[in-house]
């Protein structure tokens, strides 16, 4: 009996803090969703660097962005696979998360930009 109870307790902690995770309510608990990119060899600096702006514009436009980090890669490892871009959105819970994906602004950086990029390569993931 004391087996069953133990496994009980323990069950009800997990799923309790699963919800309040996706709630974004555990301390310092982060969505992250995680952002690469390969360019076309036919886009220019000037493009890579409109689309990084317009990327990094996108926390005052859309409401639930919590930071947006950015950088080119610049590993001496060589296993990047041609994707030069990263970028790292911050959001305190999903449903933010899930705003941004479906947002106009989002939307619109999607549709003028992904004309200038090979592949991207996506991420999403709780910070702890």
């Amino acid at each position: 009996m004391r087996k069953l109870y133990t496994f009980l307790v323990c069950a009800v902690l997990v799923t309790t803090y699963s919800v309040l995770q996706s709630r974004g309510a555990v301390r310092g608990s982060r969505i992250v969703h995680f952002v690469a990119l390969k360019y076309k060899s036919t886009t220019t600096d000037i493009d890579k660097e409109a689309l990084r702006s317009d990327f990094k514009a996108l926390k005052k436009k859309i409401p639930g962005i919590v930071s947006i980090e950015s950088g080119i890669n610049n590993s001496v490892e060589k296993r990047n696979k041609d994707f030069t871009d990263a970028f790292v959105i911050k959001f305190k819970n999903e449903k933010d998360r899930d705003n941004y994906l479906t947002h106009k602004e989002h939307v619109a950086f999607k549709n003028k930009n992904l004309p200038l990029v090979d592949d991207v390569f996506v991420m999403d993931f709780w910070s702890k």
